[in-house]
């Protein structure tokens, strides 16, 4: 699935005219960055890099979500989360990674502090947009699958930990594990 067709079956979300989205650190400049990616189409990491990701999904985690806001984002987003998964990104882009390590927290809403469970964001996309999402995500999984080297070779075998946990933390917040 390609960004354009995700962005389509999300229903072609058009930046806010409004950012309301409380920054969990304070400082809400990221949001312009991010949605500045969206419009112009740089390829990632863009002039901020990876940071911006890893403030967003803070903010996507402790605080009430602007859904316009993510929807707009969401195809930015699962770029940069597979970027990751996929092997795309560099030691200069590490921070892809700190990113990716947490970009589930805010899909199930699993509080990292009190392990409070509440409604994911998972859960509050209309049904297209959640088959899109899962779509997109199992896509993305199974390439990921497909360009690891067998588990029998030489080739260390951390490449098979990124889409295991990717795997898990999917099936466990899309109830659509058969879709792989």
């Amino acid at each position: 699935m390609t960004q354009e067709e995700l962005w389509r079956e999300l229903g072609c979300p058009q930046r806010p005219a409004q950012i309301w989205q409380k920054a969990f650190d304070y400082d809400t400049s990221h949001y312009e960055r991010l949605c500045d990616l969206c419009q112009t189409g740089v390829t990632l990491p863009g002039r901020h890099g990876p940071m911006d990701f890893e403030l967003y999904i803070d903010d996507l985690t402790y605080e009430e979500t602007q859904m316009d806001l993510l929807l707009y984002l969401l195809p930015l987003c699962l770029r940069a989360w597979s970027m990751n998964l996929l092997g795309e990104t560099t030691w200069f882009d590490t921070g892809y990674s700190c990113y990716a390590e947490r970009f589930w927290l805010p899909w199930a809403k699993i509080n990292p502090i009190s392990s409070k469970r509440t409604d994911g964001l998972f859960d509050l996309l209309s049904k297209p947009q959640q088959q899109a999402f899962q779509r997109y995500v199992s896509e993305i999984i199974l390439e990921a699958i497909d360009r690891s080297p067998g588990l029998q070779s030489a080739i260390p075998q951390a490449y098979c930990y990124r889409w295991i946990r990717e795997l898990g933390s999917f099936a466990t917040i899309c109830p659509s594990l058969s879709m792989l």
